[in-house]
Protein backbone atom coordinates (compact mmCIF):
# COMPACT_ATOMS: atom_id res chain seq x y z
CA UNK A 1 0.00 0.00 0.00
CA UNK A 2 1.51 3.32 -1.14
CA UNK A 3 1.17 6.31 1.79
CA UNK A 4 2.09 10.02 0.64
CA UNK A 5 5.28 11.67 1.92
CA UNK A 6 3.53 14.85 0.97
CA UNK A 7 4.26 14.15 -2.91
CA UNK A 8 5.79 11.66 -2.89
CA UNK A 9 4.10 7.90 -2.91
CA UNK A 10 6.04 5.36 -0.81
CA UNK A 11 5.83 1.99 -0.03
CA UNK A 12 5.80 1.52 3.62
CA UNK A 13 6.88 -1.91 3.95
CA UNK A 14 8.85 -4.61 6.33
CA UNK A 15 12.32 -6.28 4.41
CA UNK A 16 10.30 -9.44 4.95
CA UNK A 17 7.24 -7.79 3.11
CA UNK A 18 9.70 -6.59 0.41
CA UNK A 19 11.90 -9.44 -0.05
CA UNK A 20 8.19 -11.37 -0.55
CA UNK A 21 6.94 -8.45 -2.87
CA UNK A 22 10.71 -9.05 -5.16
CA UNK A 23 10.19 -13.02 -4.66
CA UNK A 24 6.21 -12.47 -5.94
CA UNK A 25 7.53 -10.51 -9.36
CA UNK A 26 9.79 -13.24 -10.18
CA UNK A 27 7.10 -15.44 -10.65
CA UNK A 28 5.19 -12.93 -12.78
CA UNK A 29 5.85 -11.80 -16.62
CA UNK A 30 5.54 -7.99 -16.16
CA UNK A 31 8.56 -5.58 -16.20
CA UNK A 32 8.43 -4.25 -12.44
CA UNK A 33 10.75 -1.64 -11.61
CA UNK A 34 12.07 -1.22 -7.71
CA UNK A 35 13.42 2.49 -6.94
CA UNK A 36 14.86 3.61 -3.11
CA UNK A 37 13.95 6.89 -1.28
CA UNK A 38 16.99 8.57 0.32
CA UNK A 39 16.72 12.38 1.18
CA UNK A 40 18.76 13.39 -1.98
CA UNK A 41 15.93 11.35 -4.03
CA UNK A 42 13.40 13.73 -2.26
CA UNK A 43 14.70 16.51 -2.95
CA UNK A 44 15.93 15.99 -6.14
CA UNK A 45 12.34 15.46 -7.19
CA UNK A 46 11.10 18.74 -5.88
CA UNK A 47 13.13 20.25 -8.67
CA UNK A 48 13.09 17.38 -11.56
CA UNK A 49 9.12 16.73 -12.54
CA UNK A 50 10.05 13.36 -14.84
CA UNK A 51 11.83 11.69 -11.86
CA UNK A 52 9.58 12.17 -9.54
CA UNK A 53 6.69 10.97 -11.88
CA UNK A 54 9.52 8.12 -12.92
CA UNK A 55 9.35 7.29 -8.79
CA UNK A 56 5.97 7.53 -8.01
CA UNK A 57 5.27 5.03 -10.91
CA UNK A 58 7.70 2.77 -9.32
CA UNK A 59 6.23 -0.85 -8.45
CA UNK A 60 8.31 -0.32 -5.16
CA UNK A 61 9.33 2.51 -3.73
CA UNK A 62 11.36 2.21 -0.77
CA UNK A 63 12.61 4.24 2.62
CA UNK A 64 16.40 4.78 2.82
CA UNK A 65 17.92 6.44 5.09
CA UNK A 66 17.92 9.01 8.47
CA UNK A 67 16.63 11.82 5.78
CA UNK A 68 12.88 10.04 5.02
CA UNK A 69 12.36 9.19 8.67
CA UNK A 70 12.58 12.87 9.29
CA UNK A 71 9.89 13.59 6.46
CA UNK A 72 7.99 10.78 7.05
CA UNK A 73 7.52 12.31 10.74
CA UNK A 74 6.03 15.38 9.43
CA UNK A 75 4.27 13.75 6.92
CA UNK A 76 2.59 11.85 9.49
CA UNK A 77 4.10 8.07 8.04
CA UNK A 78 5.08 5.56 10.04
CA UNK A 79 7.89 3.75 8.72
CA UNK A 80 8.79 0.04 9.32
CA UNK A 81 12.26 -0.14 9.01
CA UNK A 82 15.45 1.27 7.02
CA UNK A 83 15.19 -0.94 3.46
CA UNK A 84 18.93 0.48 2.30
CA UNK A 85 19.75 -1.06 -1.43
CA UNK A 86 22.99 -1.48 -0.40
CA UNK A 87 21.90 -4.19 1.79
CA UNK A 88 18.49 -5.20 0.54
CA UNK A 89 19.66 -5.79 -3.01
CA UNK A 90 22.11 -8.45 -1.84
CA UNK A 91 19.43 -10.29 -0.81
CA UNK A 92 17.02 -9.71 -3.30
CA UNK A 93 20.06 -11.18 -5.07
CA UNK A 94 20.09 -14.52 -3.29
CA UNK A 95 15.97 -14.83 -4.09
CA UNK A 96 17.42 -14.78 -7.52
CA UNK A 97 19.82 -17.09 -7.13
CA UNK A 98 17.20 -19.53 -5.73
CA UNK A 99 14.53 -18.94 -7.97
CA UNK A 100 16.77 -19.05 -11.46
CA UNK A 101 16.76 -15.76 -12.04
CA UNK A 102 19.51 -14.51 -14.17
CA UNK A 103 20.70 -11.52 -13.45
CA UNK A 104 22.47 -8.86 -16.33
CA UNK A 105 24.85 -6.15 -13.99
CA UNK A 106 24.15 -2.31 -15.77
CA UNK A 107 26.11 0.65 -14.44
CA UNK A 108 29.31 1.98 -12.60
CA UNK A 109 32.76 3.15 -14.60
CA UNK A 110 34.58 0.54 -16.71
CA UNK A 111 34.93 -2.43 -15.40
CA UNK A 112 33.21 -2.23 -12.07
CA UNK A 113 30.40 -3.88 -13.39
CA UNK A 114 32.50 -6.77 -14.13
CA UNK A 115 34.15 -6.96 -11.38
CA UNK A 116 30.97 -6.70 -9.45
CA UNK A 117 30.06 -9.68 -11.27
CA UNK A 118 32.65 -11.17 -9.85
CA UNK A 119 32.16 -10.81 -6.27
CA UNK A 120 28.71 -11.45 -6.74
CA UNK A 121 29.75 -15.49 -7.80
CA UNK A 122 31.78 -16.16 -5.36
CA UNK A 123 29.19 -14.79 -2.63
CA UNK A 124 26.19 -16.07 -4.07
CA UNK A 125 28.07 -19.69 -5.94
CA UNK A 126 24.13 -20.12 -7.42
CA UNK A 127 23.90 -17.06 -8.94
CA UNK A 128 23.47 -16.57 -12.99
CA UNK A 129 25.37 -13.02 -14.12
CA UNK A 130 23.70 -13.02 -18.13
CA UNK A 131 26.02 -10.35 -19.03
CA UNK A 132 27.07 -6.72 -17.55
CA UNK A 133 28.04 -3.44 -19.25
CA UNK A 134 29.17 -0.53 -17.91
CA UNK A 135 27.36 2.59 -17.35
CA UNK A 136 28.86 5.31 -18.95
CA UNK A 137 27.22 5.41 -22.69
CA UNK A 138 25.21 7.94 -24.48
CA UNK A 139 21.41 7.90 -25.85
CA UNK A 140 22.85 7.18 -29.37
CA UNK A 141 24.03 3.94 -27.35
CA UNK A 142 20.49 2.50 -25.95
CA UNK A 143 19.26 0.66 -28.45
CA UNK A 144 21.82 -1.09 -28.50
CA UNK A 145 21.71 -1.72 -24.73
CA UNK A 146 18.55 -2.87 -24.97
CA UNK A 147 19.01 -5.47 -27.47
CA UNK A 148 22.02 -6.68 -25.39
CA UNK A 149 20.09 -7.08 -22.41
CA UNK A 150 17.30 -8.56 -24.96
CA UNK A 151 19.51 -11.22 -26.20
CA UNK A 152 21.64 -11.63 -22.50
CA UNK A 153 18.98 -14.55 -21.43
CA UNK A 154 18.25 -12.24 -17.99
CA UNK A 155 15.30 -11.89 -15.88
CA UNK A 156 16.38 -9.39 -13.34
CA UNK A 157 18.69 -6.12 -14.02
CA UNK A 158 20.46 -4.18 -11.38
CA UNK A 159 21.20 -0.32 -12.49
CA UNK A 160 24.09 1.11 -10.89
CA UNK A 161 23.99 4.56 -13.48
CA UNK A 162 23.35 7.30 -10.15
CA UNK A 163 19.97 9.24 -9.43
CA UNK A 164 18.00 10.33 -11.26
CA UNK A 165 19.76 8.72 -14.46
CA UNK A 166 18.51 4.86 -13.93
CA UNK A 167 15.19 5.84 -12.85
CA UNK A 168 14.46 7.41 -16.00
CA UNK A 169 15.93 5.16 -18.15
CA UNK A 170 14.09 2.47 -16.47
CA UNK A 171 10.62 3.89 -16.65
CA UNK A 172 11.69 4.80 -20.46
CA UNK A 173 12.62 1.23 -20.95
CA UNK A 174 10.76 -1.02 -19.28
CA UNK A 175 8.49 -1.37 -21.60
CA UNK A 176 11.07 -2.55 -24.67
CA UNK A 177 12.54 -5.26 -22.19
CA UNK A 178 9.72 -8.00 -22.57
CA UNK A 179 11.57 -10.84 -20.61
CA UNK A 180 12.80 -8.49 -17.62
CA UNK A 181 10.49 -9.67 -14.42
CA UNK A 182 12.12 -6.77 -12.69
CA UNK A 183 14.17 -3.07 -12.85
CA UNK A 184 16.41 -2.20 -9.81
CA UNK A 185 17.65 0.88 -9.24
CA UNK A 186 20.75 0.92 -7.18
CA UNK A 187 22.78 3.98 -7.30
CA UNK A 188 26.22 2.74 -6.25
CA UNK A 189 25.91 -1.25 -5.84
CA UNK A 190 27.80 -1.97 -8.74
CA UNK A 191 30.38 0.24 -6.98
CA UNK A 192 29.87 -1.46 -3.14
CA UNK A 193 29.53 -5.05 -4.65
CA UNK A 194 33.01 -4.91 -6.41
CA UNK A 195 34.67 -3.03 -3.67
CA UNK A 196 35.65 -0.33 -5.43
CA UNK A 197 33.87 1.92 -2.55
CA UNK A 198 34.43 0.22 0.87
CA UNK A 199 31.31 -0.24 3.14
CA UNK A 200 31.48 2.01 6.59
CA UNK A 201 32.76 -0.37 9.36
CA UNK A 202 29.64 -2.50 10.92
CA UNK A 203 29.16 -0.07 13.93
CA UNK A 204 29.07 2.82 11.85
CA UNK A 205 26.09 1.06 9.86
CA UNK A 206 24.15 0.14 13.48
CA UNK A 207 24.51 4.05 14.48
CA UNK A 208 23.48 5.17 11.20
CA UNK A 209 26.33 6.97 10.15
CA UNK A 210 27.38 5.83 6.60
CA UNK A 211 26.36 8.74 5.22
CA UNK A 212 29.24 10.59 7.34
CA UNK A 213 31.97 7.66 6.19
CA UNK A 214 31.04 8.67 2.54
CA UNK A 215 31.30 12.09 3.51
CA UNK A 216 34.78 11.18 4.67
CA UNK A 217 35.97 9.05 1.66
CA UNK A 218 34.71 11.32 -0.88
CA UNK A 219 34.13 14.70 0.76
CA UNK A 220 34.29 17.33 -2.33
CA UNK A 221 31.54 14.91 -4.25
CA UNK A 222 29.54 14.07 -1.21
CA UNK A 223 29.73 17.40 1.32
CA UNK A 224 26.63 18.92 -1.16
CA UNK A 225 24.22 16.12 -1.18
CA UNK A 226 24.67 15.55 3.16
CA UNK A 227 25.37 18.75 4.15
CA UNK A 228 23.66 21.09 1.92
CA UNK A 229 21.44 18.86 1.31
CA UNK A 230 19.63 18.74 4.30
CA UNK A 231 19.36 22.24 4.77
CA UNK A 232 17.44 21.93 1.09
CA UNK A 233 15.40 18.85 3.36
CA UNK A 234 14.03 21.19 5.87
CA UNK A 235 13.16 23.60 3.11
CA UNK A 236 11.85 21.40 1.57
CA UNK A 237 9.49 19.95 4.15
CA UNK A 238 8.53 23.38 5.85
CA UNK A 239 7.35 24.22 1.79
CA UNK A 240 5.73 21.19 1.55
CA UNK A 241 4.02 21.58 4.91
CA UNK A 242 2.64 25.32 3.96
CA UNK A 243 1.26 23.98 0.78
CA UNK A 244 -1.00 20.76 2.45
CA UNK A 245 -1.79 22.89 5.13
CA UNK A 246 -3.37 25.54 2.53
CA UNK A 247 -4.62 23.01 0.91
CA UNK A 248 -6.91 21.23 3.25
CA UNK A 249 -8.01 24.90 4.19
CA UNK A 250 -9.35 25.37 1.05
Amino acid sequence: MKHSLFNIRLDVLSREEALLNCRKFFAESTCRTLCFLNAHCFNLAQSDAAYAEAINHADLLLNDGIGIEVVSKFAGVRLRENLNGTDLIPQILEIAADTNIPVYLLGGREGVAGQAAEALSARIPMIEIAGFRSGYFGMDEEEQVVDAINHSGAALVVLGMGVPRQELWAARNAGRLPDIRMLISGGAILDFLSGAIPRAPGWMRYLRLEWLFRLCLEPGRMWQRYIWGSFVLLANIVRLRAFSGSTSQS
